[in-house]
């Protein structure tokens, strides 16, 4: 038996109904996959979707095209599971890349201070050696000393026997110059097992500093070798990250957890700005609103130097072409540099954040009073604490890609009752 034809009326009604339909779909997956809000005019289309019309088009549905449903439901769940997946794997690497940054950071920090100790070591080599040297030096002269005693006290043996024979000389005066000879042997020989203590000692002790530099080399290979794994850990780690957020959402996507990110640190800051309100500042500093346009760079003078030579000039025209804008809406600098390049404080001031923060990695921001904070991010290992105080040029970090960047360098912002500053003008 042939199906009814539909009336004109009716097949208008069915085109609205799917329509409509296929915009509340697109509106629900928009929805999960967190991409930005429907337009008003959208949103005003689906509202006026009622109660009568949607039992409607689900009547007809469920008549003619039950399947259909059974398949476009399937198709939600599904988007549901893969994206709940997808974001669950992609929270959990990036906890473990911040552990693994964390980690490398700590690996550094140890072996700059087994480093200090290494030179603490060698030195104290050099002088006990140097020491033994004196005293081996004293040790020889004395035995020289003892050896002529032993001759002339030889000598002095057989002429007073010549003397008493030939009746040519006292033998009490012979015999006084005997005894004396042989007290001044007894003390040199006493100085000279003196020096041997002295000599030994020193040699125990060096073997000591010895035993303590052979250690710190062993466990300075150990970490290094930890390290060199940790990175290797972390490529892997940035690599499934990359993979992982291109398959969680677009470019909208992308740009939603920017837009999140720079609310986060915004909020971050807000927060520190109220509580150091409430703080006394412990420190004088010298008024950096001032200082714009005088602003040392974060970088090392080689660094800033090699960036010069590539673009020309020192001038203002230099700075805009060797340095790319962040991503982050203009608020700040990207500065492309090497890994492990020196990070230098711009200004003196107090540390209030030294941690890492998604999006940023391992980040560092100074507060330099009335307002003004500066911000680092980005580092592959942080130097100072918070609550320490630090001097315009100190070395606070060192450069990376932390927080998932592809590529090696430094974030550098200003910020004044948290509203991010253009960090150019500010800058000699």
């Amino acid at each position: 038996m042939r199906k009814p034809r539909l009336t004109a009326s009716k097949a208008r009604l069915r085109r609205v109904a799917y329509g409509r339909l296929r915009l509340a779909f697109s509106a629900l997956v928009i929805g999960l996959l967190g991409l930005t809000p429907l337009s008003p005019a959208l949103a005003a289309q689906n509202a006026s979707l009622n109660a009568d019309e949607v039992k409607t088009i689900n009547k007809q549905i469920q008549a003619r095209d039950a399947e259909k449903l059974k398949a476009l439901k399937a198709a939600i769940q599904r988007t549901q599971a893969t994206l709940k997946d997808s974001t669950s794997k992609l929270s959990s690497n990036e906890a473990a890349l911040r552990a693994v940054e964390k980690s490398v950071d700590n690996k550094i920090v140890a072996l700059r201070e087994l480093d200090a100790r290494l030179r603490d070591s060698r030195t104290e080599m050099d002088v006990l050696q140097a020491s033994g040297a004196q005293i081996q030096a004293s040790l020889e002269d004395g035995r020289s000393r003892i050896e002529e005693l032993l001759r002339a006290a030889h000598r002095a043996g057989q002429v007073p026997a010549l003397a008493l024979l030939l009746g040519s000389e006292d033998p009490t005066a012979a015999q006084r110059k005997l005894t004396y000879l042989n007290y001044y042997s007894r003390a040199e020989r006493e100085k000279l097992l003196d020096y041997k203590d002295q000599l030994e000692a020193l040699r125990q002790n060096q073997k000591a500093v010895e035993s303590t530099a052979a250690k710190l080399e062993a466990t300075r290979a150990q970490l290094a070798s930890e390290r060199l794994e940790l990175q290797r850990e972390q490529q892997r780690r940035e690599k499934l990250v990359a993979t992982l957020k291109k398959e969680v959402g677009s470019e909208q996507s992308r740009l939603a957890r920017l837009k999140a990110d720079q609310k986060s640190l915004s909020a971050l800051v807000k927060e520190m700005n109220e509580t150091l309100a409430r703080i006394d500042m412990a420190y004088e500093s010298e008024d950096f609103a001032k200082r714009k346009g005088s602003l040392r760079w974060p970088l090392d003078d080689a660094a800033l130097a090699s960036i010069g030579a590539r673009t020309g000039s020192r001038g203002s025209a230099w700075k805009l072409p060797a340095f790319r804008t962040s991503l982050r809406e203009g608020n700040g600098l990207f500065i492309t540099l090497p890994p492990s390049s020196p990070v230098h404080a711009v200004h003196q001031g107090r540390i209030v954040f030294a941690d890492w923060l998604r999006g940023f990695g391992l980040l560092l921001i100074i507060d330099h009073g009335d307002g003004f904070m500066t911000l680092y991010g980005n580092n592959q290992a942080l130097y100072a604490e918070t609550g320490s105080q630090v001097r315009s040029g100190d070395i606070v970090a060192s450069s990376g890609s932390s927080g998932g960047r592809p590529e090696a360098g430094l974030y550098f912002e200003i910020r004044k009752d948290g509203q991010a500053q253009n960090p150019l003008p500010w800058l000699r």
